[in-house]
């Protein structure tokens, strides 16, 4: 990896030319070598890449499916109900999908209910089911929500045990993700779990769709996709912007192979778009890929989003009356300096870390904060990706002179900052560790860049993971968590939690013992007691029902059952589990009335869950 920003290898042009010989030998005698993990979802065939939703709203969602066929067109019936037997069933329908969108469907599902959970699945001709997947639509008034942020998936730099986490989880609303879904290239410096024949970077349609189905090869990404909406935006590795053939393969591929909403004819490349998260915030994903330099400015600097999107982006911050205005983009807006860095470290372009991020845009980035500073000053949240690292930041009023000014902007305080951004990890791309610099080099460089960026709050330059937001009408927390990606692993470690409190435009760290999110967390595990827990069984059960836990160090052990529709505690108790011992729990499901329920198991440092369900 060449530098911490995901700006394009320069050499992958002309790897791809020594090489594309042996490839096509290799391609033509079709041998093909997966990586371990990787395969297809055989057990739903021919739905061989799962299902997805996404761009929900409080009346519908969209629902994805692609059928593995030779016919040129296929006829699927789809299903909507309460539960995931689909006893309760609220919508049905059929959808044709044919060879020239790829057999990928998009079904606008709806009327439904605003605020629930549905599960939803695809059936073949031949009465071959789908798999289940469970979806949200978006609340018309609400308190309390949980977001995830995601980006930087490359599927070649290492495992998705972080989509894996994300998928385990019952309590969020969408996850959104910031481009760099996929990748057109692998990094030679990253090649952890890379196919033969070796990928070359898509130069047309067809390979960009084979790109995204190689991506669905994997289970974790699978998951992620079936167990909650997306709300993506795409990014530099998602789309080539030299050719324009290329350009429209990977926007054609980008719309086919994900659960976004359908647009008119000519406006594919528009992918900005806003959603209303009840009266609690307002979501408004931006594009500075595709609109960079569509217009000039007054004194000539290109504009980062152009006039149409800029004015869009405006009007929405004018129109909205939420509690919060979270602003996602691809790339990091506040400023980062890299004057006085060590010796022989590498990095940046000039004395800022990406000029072609917001950093080379001064006078957008201006426009940008004055727009947040007219309509929603200490209500407005920044969520970037691409960078590979953890950045919160808060983005003071007088933004070019922060590095320096301590008069107008009060780092300790917050006093004088008009919002905060939040950029969580790379899922799996590389960072400072894959960089090569020795960790008395990464914390140097931390210390030296927080002493000349005094608006970072908090910087993490080496682990991967994901961002989760508590969104409340006082306060957002942010929290960052991070998990392995050289191996397939359940690891997964609280990275830490910063507030930020209606009106101040500034990260607080987070003082409580436990983070937010933590007492609903099913999938975190820590070293200090691994925790392991077998499904319940039988699911569905009737008369009874039982699993088997186990815990690397003897200990107390409470158990937690909800029912998943209304949220509400039906049983709660304590037992001491021998370490190492498995342990058998049988479940009294003669006091639980049908439906779907989760059991939470806690114990210190490790807390786990299943899903069953009582007819």
């Amino acid at each position: 990896m060449k530098t911490i920003c995901s700006s394009r290898n320069k050499t992958i042009g002309n790897l791809a030319t020594m090489i594309i010989g042996l490839l096509r030998i290799t391609l033509a005698t079709g041998q093909v070598t997966l990586p371990p993990g990787m395969a297809e979802d055989a057990a739903y065939a021919p739905f061989l890449h799962g299902v997805a939703s996404g761009d929900p709203s409080i009346t519908n969602v969209v629902l994805w499916t692609r059928i593995t066929t030779e016919a040129p067109t296929a006829l699927l019936n789809w299903e909507v109900a309460e539960d995931s037997l689909f006893e309760d069933l609220r919508l049905n329908g059929t959808v044709l999908v044919a060879a020239e969108n790829d057999w990928t469907a998009h079904v606008i599902a709806g009327p439904l209910e605003p605020g629930q959970t549905y599960f939803y699945r695809f059936q073949a001709a031949g009465g071959q089911a789908s798999r289940t997947g469970r979806t949200k639509t978006l609340p018309l008034e609400t308190d309390h929500i949980r977001l995830a942020v995601a980006s930087c998936s490359s599927v070649f730099s290492g495992y998705f045990n972080a989509y894996r986490h994300l998928a385990q989880r019952a309590d969020l609303q969408a996850v959104v993700h910031l481009g760099d879904y996929i990748y057109d290239f692998v990094d030679e410096d990253e090649e952890v779990r890379v196919p033969t024949p070796y990928p070359t970077v898509p130069e047309n349609l067809e390979e960009w769709r084979a790109r995204h189905a190689y991506y669905l090869l994997d289970p974790d990404l699978r998951a992620l996709r079936a167990a909650h909406p997306l709300l993506p935006i795409w990014d530099n590795h998602d789309l080539e912007v030299s050719d324009p053939l290329s350009l429209a393969g990977s926007i054609q591929a980008f719309r086919e192979w994900l659960p976004l909403r359908p647009v008119a004819a000519g406006q594919e490349a528009k992918i900005y778009r806003r959603f209303a998260l009840g009266n609690l915030a307002t979501l408004h994903l931006l594009d500075i890929q595709l609109f960079n330099g569509a217009d000039l400015l007054p004194g000539g600097e290109p504009s980062m989003l152009g006039n149409d999107q800029f004015e869009w982006f405006r009007n929405g911050l004018d129109s909205s009356s939420a509690s919060w205005q979270l602003i996602g983009n691809q790339k990091l807006v506040s400023p980062w300096r890299l004057d006085g860095l060590p010796p022989g470290v590498d990095l940046g372009s000039g004395n800022v870390l990406d000029s072609s991020s917001w950093d080379g845009y001064n006078q957008s980035r201006q426009l940008l904060l004055q727009a947040i500073a007219d309509y929603c000053p200490g209500q407005a949240l920044i969520l970037s990706g691409d960078a590979h690292m953890t950045v919160l930041a808060d983005l003071p009023k007088n933004l070019l002179a922060a590095p320096a000014d301590t008069i107008t902007y009060d780092p300790i305080s917050g006093a004088g900052s008009l919002a905060a951004e939040f950029l969580p990890s790379s899922i799996s791309r590389g960072n400072a560790d894959e960089m090569g610099l020795p960790p008395l080099v990464i914390t140097e460089l931390i210390r030296i860049s927080k002493d000349i960026n005094l608006h970072q709050q908090h910087l993490e330059l080496t682990k991967h993971g994901f961002g989760l937001l508590d969104i409340r009408p006082d306060s957002i927390v942010a929290e960052s968590w991070y998990a392995p990606i050289l191996e397939n692993s359940t690891l997964l470690e609280f990275g830490g939690g910063w507030v930020l409190r209606q009106g101040s435009g500034h990260w607080e760290r987070q003082t409580r013992s436990t983070p937010v999110g933590l007492s609903e967390e099913p999938g975190y595990t820590s070293e200090a007691n691994v925790l392991q827990l077998s499904p319940v069984f039988p699911n569905p059960a009737k008369d009874n029902a039982a699993m088997t836990v186990q815990v690397s160090k003897s200990a107390v052990v409470t158990f937690e059952i909800r029912n998943i529709a209304s949220g509400q505690l039906v049983q709660n108790w304590s037992e001491t589990v021998v370490g190492s011992t498995p342990t058998t729990l049988l479940i009294d499901t003669q006091k639980l009335t049908s439906g779907s329920y989760r059991i939470t198991v806690r114990t210190a440092g490790a807390i786990k869950g299943q899903t069953f369900v009582i007819r």
